[in-house]
């Protein structure tokens, strides 16, 4: 990893987060801190995110200490993204978790980490030229291609994606990253018809999918009642902006087994939480998600 230190295995559990919610409570923290997430997973009502600041040692150190006091004092949900702050953001988390595991103050199930990709990150600080980094970093490596970038910034490539995921595992220091976020996907809709758009997000989720499969990734839930030691069942949820009136039903390629409610709306535009279910070879999907 960056940091020098062999990577946290493990993932976040209710076990673990309720242990965590437990011992808070008993420090004196208000119960009422808490909700029960999905899963069975206990978290807590703020969560942290990292996405302001400067790229320099200085916000470093400012993230990290603040980290650590934020799960020292009752958070326990960190949301991050690959390239906020040029990944150091990322490489905070990792930092702080790993020095509070180091003196036995918290362990990693007790916590949930969420990342994202999707925009393209510098690293470390903003590069000079920002197309030669792209394609020095990204294109002549065979990690995308030029067509797969939307915007100069945002790729949804399988290729890319992988390779990102497995970046963020090293940024944060752990073999396995609780939730993993599609980050804006909407920002391809200027560019791309709608068939290409799903398409993209198709082979994006396979991606997501077979990284589940091999333990990178792992949102295990509850949905049909079933116990921490029964086979997770895995979806992924994403937000994505369509062009429909308030209240409507959206509903997309059936045979994909996406749906989605119209949640709210921030003046003219609609916004969904969508439903990803696997469908198999035969048409028949596995059990759909229930609604975020």
């Amino acid at each position: 990893t960056p940091h020098g230190f062999k990577s946290m295995t493990g993932h976040t559990t209710a076990e673990g987060t309720r242990r965590y919610r437990d011992r808070m409570i008993k420090a004196g923290l208000a119960a009422g801190n808490f909700r029960q997430g999905i899963g069975g997973l206990a978290l807590s009502s703020i969560g942290l995110g990292t996405y302001l600041g400067g790229s320099d040692a200085r916000t470093d150190s400012l993230y990290l200490e603040s980290t650590k006091q934020a799960i020292l004092g009752g958070c326990n949900v960190l949301d991050t993204a690959i390239n906020y702050r040029c990944q150091r953001s990322e490489r905070v988390i990792g930092q702080a978790l790993h020095d509070l595991m180091q003196r036995g103050e918290i362990r990693r199930d007790e916590v949930l980490i969420a990342t994202k990709g999707g925009y393209i990150p510098y690293d470390g600080t903003p590069p000079r030229d920002p197309d030669a980094y792209m394609q020095e970093t990204f294109v002549m490596p065979g990690i995308m291609v030029s067509s797969d970038v939307v915007a100069d910034c945002h790729c949804l490539a399988p290729s890319y994606l992988r390779h990102q995921l497995d970046r963020s595992l090293e940024n944060l220091g752990l073999t396995c990253v609780d939730i993993y976020y599609l980050h804006n996907p909407e920002a391809q809709l200027d560019a791309l018809s709608s068939e290409q758009f799903l398409g993209r997000m198709r082979a994006a989720f396979e991606v997501l999918e077979s990284a589940a499969a091999g333990g990178k990734l792992r949102l295990s839930l509850d949905a049909m009642g079933q116990t921490d030691g029964a086979a997770p069942v895995f979806y992924y949820l994403t937000a994505t902006i369509v062009p429909v009136a308030l209240g409507a039903q959206v509903k997309f390629n059936p045979t994909w087994g996406i749906s989605g409610d119209v949640k709210f709306a921030d003046g003219d535009t609609q916004y969904f939480i969508g439903r990803f279910q696997r469908v198999g070879a035969d048409g028949v999907g596995g059990g759909a998600a229930p609604h975020a």
